[in-house]
């Protein structure tokens, strides 16, 4: 074996180290640390279609960059005709909003492949009630002709669940998501997410939080949307971007992000970490999470993150911005938990797939969310899904007062332009309306498991009361 033969098994090996690692950190939800992996990928191999796609993919989703991740897959799909490329066409082009262009990607995916489970949902998102039984018909004739993965069969049975309901099928809606669900894997552990929130509530103390108060970073431009998912964050993160002065960031991990790397040098012990958030510390991390957003800011005067699950860091947040806002949006516990499990979530969110799991996380989000509302100095802006969608204008001078911006009437339509990439992409584009108010009722009684779950009915209009008394 000469020296170039050595030479390229070397590049292979490293290569294949860095696909291994961005998918890693792709499927973890950390897309933009997997765009840093799939860059130096690029470099060693410029040319490789797998490396260029997940590059497209990953400055798309961690970057929010869907206009050059587009340009890249275009390219990409001239060299490559290909299922895969055509279907990740079709998801950057219905995050954009641009519905038909996403269909016509769809469709040529699914027609080299007909097994591109992605590219079914993508088309069941893109399309209206006119086209909706045509493509409801192609894709049961896949799925009765064929033998899908699980991984596939659980896209397509979604796929079918989001047709049917455009079509007002509701019920038969219901039935295409349970044998969507079904094929989900059980990984989401009660126990191990039930003693990361209770090590959050021992580090951040009463005591702790008066003590720090207003030692962070003095930088006033963030306004934070947290919540339980599907409770409204990205209605809410619209039209907040509708304003002249807001950007958004989308949703990012990086608070989570700063936590790990502050828990991996001293410990989960809570005492550890809280002895080692002092004045300092917390200004860092603060420089650090603005420079991880610096892309994102566009210069504006204020900047929205709406990862939802920052409500596990609120007094984190608090801590590190004592300017900032901390908006907290709520929804009927019922309507939230039975969004979650229509919405067939790709990444994280095990939960979501089961009414045991799905009602053991909302009960633990609560606890913690109303553990941090009794909690001194962290001053979280409570927002009712409700009160936005059926008295927008009150609700929405509201949030702009919280977030220090003058009143502007664009903020009663969400902002047309942007990328979605939640489960409300279609949704969040539409005018706003009432009309899911309310809509767990249409199922109630086939939700008895998932409020049983909750800890009973009881418990379940117990919180609705002490939402709307935040």
């Amino acid at each position: 074996m000469d020296r170039s033969e050595t030479l390229d098994e070397t590049v292979d090996e490293t290569l294949d180290e860095m696909l291994a690692e961005g998918a890693r950190l792709y499927g973890a939800g950390q897309s933009a640390a997997a765009a840093a992996v799939y860059r130096r990928a690029r470099e060693l191999a410029p040319e490789d279609p797998t490396v260029r796609l997940r590059l497209a993919l990953s400055i798309w989703h961690g970057e929010n960059r869907g206009e050059e991740a587009l340009q890249q897959v275009r390219v990409l799909a001239a060299d490559y005709p290909q299922a895969p490329v055509f279907g990740a066409e079709a998801t950057i082009l219905t995050s954009l909003g641009r519905f038909d262009e996403a269909a016509a990607a769809a469709r040529r995916a699914v027609a080299v492949d007909p097994e591109q489970g992605g590219a079914w949902v993508d088309l069941a998102s893109a399309v209206g009630s006119p086209e909706a039984p045509g493509v409801l018909a192609e894709l049961e004739a896949v799925i009765d002709t064929r033998t899908p993965t699980p991984p596939v069969l659980r896209q397509m049975h979604l796929a079918r669940a989001r047709l049917l309901r455009t079509l007002g099928r509701e019920e038969a809606a219901f039935d295409a998501m349970a044998a969507s669900n079904a094929e989900a894997p059980e990984q989401w552990q009660e126990a191990g997410e039930r003693r990361f929130a209770e090590r959050l509530r021992a580090v951040f103390s009463p005591d702790l939080m008066r003590r720090l108060a207003g030692t962070g970073h003095a930088d006033g431009r963030m306004i934070f949307i947290v919540g339980m998912p599907r409770s409204g964050t990205t209605l809410l993160e619209r039209l907040l971007a509708a304003h002249p002065d807001v950007a958004s960031a989308g949703e990012t991990a990086l608070i989570g992000s700063l936590y790990s790397q502050l828990t991996s040098r001293t410990g989960n012990e809570p005492k550890a970490v809280a002895a080692a958030l002092t004045p300092a510390t917390l200004r860092a991390m603060g420089s650090a999470y603005l420079q991880g957003i610096a892309q994102r800011a566009e210069d504006r005067l204020r900047v929205v993150d709406k990862m939802p699950a920052n409500y596990l860091f609120a007094p984190l947040i608090r801590l590190m911005f004592p300017r900032a806002a901390i908006l907290h949006i709520s929804r009927h516990p019922l309507d939230t938990a039975l969004s979650c499990w229509e919405a067939g979530f790709s990444f994280g969110l095990d939960y979501a797939a089961r009414f045991s799991t799905l009602g053991a996380a909302y009960r633990l989000y609560a606890e913690t969310a109303g553990a941090w509302s009794a909690l001194p100095r962290v001053g979280l802006s409570p927002i009712r899904y409700e009160d936005l969608v059926s008295e927008t204008g009150q609700a929405m001078a509201d949030v702009l007062a919280a977030c220090r911006l003058p009143w502007n009437p664009v903020c009663l339509t969400p902002a047309p332009g942007g990328q979605i990439k939640t489960a409300s992409i279609t949704q969040a584009r539409a005018p706003v309306s009432d009309r899911s108010i309310g809509r767990w009722r249409r199922h109630a009684d086939r939700l008895a498991p998932l409020i049983a779950a909750m800890g009973g009915m009881g418990w379940v209009e117990e919180e609705a009361v002490r939402q709307s008394h935040r």
